[in-house]
């Protein structure tokens, strides 16, 4: 898949572009994660469009008076 980045500005987005390409060494190309390359314990691939579980945390905090 090919990739292109059309530079209109200078500000938050090109930083965001610039430390992609720099954390792969800077060649030009961004290495997928690797839950997108691994297949799961039963050959399971990635699917996007599942519906998982949803994880929740609950935080609580003392009322201070």
């Amino acid at each position: 898949m090919l990739w292109v980045v059309l530079w209109q500005g200078y500000g938050r987005s090109l930083w965001l572009m610039q430390g992609m390409f720099k954390a792969n060494g800077g060649c030009g190309f961004v290495k997928k994660p690797d839950f997108l390359l691994k297949t799961g314990p039963i050959n399971e691939v990635f699917d996007p469009k599942a519906h998982l579980p949803l994880k929740t945390t609950l935080k609580v905090r003392p009322l201070q008076l």
